[in-house]
This record gives structure tokens, C-alpha cells and sequence, in this order.
């Protein structure tokens, strides 16, 4: 089965490895993401501005400066803008929707993609 340029697989083993490497919840990243790399990056997905006219995506070094915080790899948004959860911001806000987690925006996907090819054996496969 194929939706779009993607094939469903029902045989995941050759993914088995993830599964192998990731730590017990709540020991830290590699709780979430397998060990073993070299490197691992930080995204942070962007909260947004929507009006009636467009919509701006808002980077958290943004709202940080806004909240006079410092931006930093460990930094949660709830410290950032300094409550959880958001309810009522006021007109002319920075932004207005908060991150939406689990779905990185297609724009950031697209370069993402392009970046990480140059460090894989196999750019066209991807589990």
C-alpha cells in the first residue's frame, strides 16, 4: 500500500535496532531518541502567529527575548513564556498558537531532509 511516495511496510524489524537503544522513560533524551550516534540536534517547533490576513511562524529565541529569558538548547516552552497553558493572550501578541508537537512543519522537514541525506548510505530510504 502506498500513500503518496510512501509504502506502508508491515515487516518493521529491519527498525528493530530503535527499539533495542531506547533507555526507560524519563532518563533524558535517549529515553525518546535511540543512543549510539554521534550527534543529536534540538528542534524546536515554532509557535505561530495566525491572523486573518497570514500566518507567521515564531521562533522560541523570539518569545524567550519577548519574556526577557534566555534561549538555550534545554530550554521548555512553559519556562519560556513563563505559563502553562495558554489561554486568552492578548491581541498583538507575539504569537498565538503555541507548538504543535509530534508534526514538524513541512518548510523545516524539507531542509532537514536535504541536511541529514549527506549522512546516510541510503538518502531515498527512510523508517
Amino acid at each position: 500500500m502506498r500513500i503518496g511516495v510512501l509504502e506502508l511496510k508491515e515487516d518493521v524489524s529491519p527498525a528493530a535496532w530503535v527499539v533495542d537503544r531506547i533507555h526507560p522513560l524519563g532518563e533524558g533524551v535517549r529515553s525518546l531518541v535511540p543512543e549510539g550516534f554521534e550527534a543529536y540536534v534540538r528542534i524546536f517547533h515554532p509557535a505561530h502567529n495566525v491572523t486573518a490576513e497570514v500566518e507567521r511562524t515564531v521562533r522560541w529565541a523570539e518569545i524567550a527575548e519577548a519574556h526577557g529569558r534566555q534561549a538555550h538548547p534545554e530550554m521548555q516552552f512553559p519556562y519560556v513564556v513563563g505559563e502553562w497553558p495558554h489561554r486568552n493572550l492578548p491581541a498583538g501578541s507575539l504569537w498565538n498558537h503555541e507548538p504543535a508537537e509530534g508534526c514538524l512543519p513541512r518548510d523545516v522537514s524539507v531542509v532537514l531532509a536535504a541536511l541529514l541525506t549527506r549522512f546516510t548510505t541510503t538518502p531515498d530510504r527512510c523508517w
